[in-house]
């Protein structure tokens, strides 16, 4: 099977070693050559501003440096340099581990009506705790992860920290908007205006990742 190109985004600002961690291990456990990892640095001051750009020189990411994007602008700008048939937008506090990519991957090639998708989100800090897709439970709009599913599942969003979409979707629905003042809801009002156009969005069991 050939799997779609994908083109990773990570944003970052001031993420320090966490940022440099998720950089690495992308790299080493993706396994695929159709990978274009891009990171936009919103103006870090810390240690991984540098350590990004020697990134950057070797070749190993494409690095944007801005100032005063904002998590969304952030992501914008990745996905206006993403190259790959997929866009993933990962935040820069994540571990993926071994063979997490191709699964997500496949699910494409082979159910292509799917638009959006995410893997598992798991906590780095209690590995039990495991989020299949997230809903609203009530007039507060807070975001519920949902339980365990065994196979591949409609949910009403994807979380944030690690969401797949069709480049060609992302652009023609002009990715996430900016007009978005409160940190952490772009992923859901991306998820429902997905919805709304007609384009499902699923969870993959059979790939996780940890937050």
């Amino acid at each position: 099977m050939i799997l779609p190109s994908v083109s990773i985004i990570i944003p970052t600002h001031n993420e320090g070693h966490d940022v440099l961690d998720t950089v690495d291990c992308i790299l080493r456990n993706s396994g695929t050559s159709m990978l274009q990892l891009i990171v936009v640095d919103d103006g870090s001051t810390d240690h991984s501003a540098d350590a990004l750009k020697r990134l950057a020189i070797a070749g190993k990411i494409e690095l944007f440096v801005g100032n005063k994007l904002g998590a969304i602008g952030a992501r914008n700008k990745g996905a206006e340099m993403a190259k790959g048939e997929i866009v993933a937008f990962i935040d820069a506090h994540c571990y993926t581990p071994a063979n997490w990519l191709a699964p997500l991957l496949k699910v494409f090639v082979e159910q292509p009506h799917i638009s959006a998708l995410s893997p598992v989100i798991s906590c780095t800090k209690n590995l039990q705790a495991k989020g299949y897709g997230a809903t609203w439970i009530d007039d507060e709009l807070a975001m519920h992860w949902l339980g365990p599913t065994t196979q591949i599942t409609d949910v009403p969003f994807i979380g944030g920290a690690a969401t797949f979409v069709r480049k060609a979707i992302f652009d023609k629905l002009h990715g996430f908007d900016e007009g978005i003042v409160q940190w952490g809801y772009e992923d859901i009002e991306l998820s429902i205006r997905l919805w709304l156009f007609g384009y499902p969005i699923v969870v993959w069991p059979d790939s996780i990742i940890y937050h």
